[in-house]
């Protein structure tokens, strides 16, 4: 949870959890049917829209915004998506992995954005330490699922391990997680209030991996943790360039982007059977969520950089 989103937002985020992890404990996912389409549901409603106003951030970014600019933007844009998905076809384990990395460095940093440090490898190791533990751990403690899905997209083999070495993984990284926590404070980048709400964070989304199916598990995260905490982060920076900006603004702009991404989707998957390549939905998704999310990424580190300087951090000393 972000510290500096209003408290309705961490509320929400805290009470959406909570459901979901209750509808856990009395089995209400246990259907695969159901989980997937309790999961595309969430997504399709917040997912896809927090990442379908990059056109939206580049304008608001871009000292000047023009023709050539927007074609710029499109070129750049469409370039990687495509150069990933050719990477994808040629190195499909490579590209899982660069997936991965970028990812745990993305989610950190949506997580941990608003800690304000001077020293840019503490930075960079708080945004590891933080995205590592919110995409190891539900993978490590559905490590079964996890090695299928992975196979499924890599044709990578993965080793069984021992149990007790899975469990070590997320248990360190939330132990990691906490004692960072801990020197944060202690050099005063945020206050007690601030610490205690990032450990019942770090706490209450290890129940929830452990009480909920991995697919469930990570979208609550990515969906409500995630998704929404980048709403709300993006909404502020566009906000402090345009104050008449509105939430209906918002959502006028990441409509049309998100029905394309909805199609884009449903072409992807109407190919594959029409075709028999046998991938399943879960790896299709997946696939086609790692092209988007690089370029994706790009964006939203030049927005935190910009917040950096527009909501400078209070100093706790």
């Amino acid at each position: 949870m972000n510290a500096q989103i209003n408290s309705k937002s961490n509320i929400f985020i805290f009470i959406a959890t909570v459901i979901c992890v209750m509808g856990g404990l009395i089995n209400l996912f246990d259907s695969v049917l159901v989980e997937l389409v309790f999961s595309g549901v969430l997504i399709v409603l917040i997912g896809l829209p927090h990442g379908a106003t990059d056109l939206l951030l580049f304008k608001h970014l871009a000292s000047n915004v023009n023709k050539n600019n927007y074609v710029k933007f499109f070129s750049v844009y469409l370039g990687l998506i495509m150069i990933y998905g050719i990477i994808w076809l040629l190195f499909p384990e490579i590209a899982f992995l660069l997936f991965i990395i970028v990812s745990i460095y993305h989610f950190g940093q949506s997580n941990w954005n608003f800690i304000k440090v001077d020293n840019a490898i503490v930075k960079i190791l708080m945004y590891l330490l933080s995205g590592s533990f919110v995409l190891l751990s539900p993978l490590c403690l559905h490590y079964e699922t996890t090695i299928g899905v992975i196979t499924g997209i890599t044709g990578v083999e993965l080793l069984l391990m021992n149990d007790s070495i899975i469990l070590f993984i997320p248990r360190t990284l939330l132990i990691l997680n906490i004692w960072t926590l801990f020197y944060l404070y202690s050099k005063r980048c945020i206050n007690k209030n601030e610490l205690l709400l990032q450990i019942s964070s770090l706490i209450l989304l290890m129940v929830m991996y452990y009480s909920l199916p991995l697919i469930l598990g990570f979208t609550v995260y990515f969906v409500f943790w995630h998704s929404y905490g980048s709403m709300i982060d993006q909404f502020r920076f566009i906000k402090s360039k345009s104050v008449h900006f509105t939430w209906f603004e918002y959502s006028k702009n990441a409509l049309p982007f998100t029905i394309i991404a909805i199609l884009f989707i449903i072409f992807c998957v109407s190919v594959n059977y029409y075709f028999e390549f046998g991938y399943t939905l879960v790896q299709i998704f997946f696939v086609i969520l790692s092209l988007f999310t690089l370029p994706h990424i790009l964006l939203i580190e030049q927005v935190y950089g910009k917040m950096d300087s527009l909501f400078p951090q209070v100093n706790y000393s």
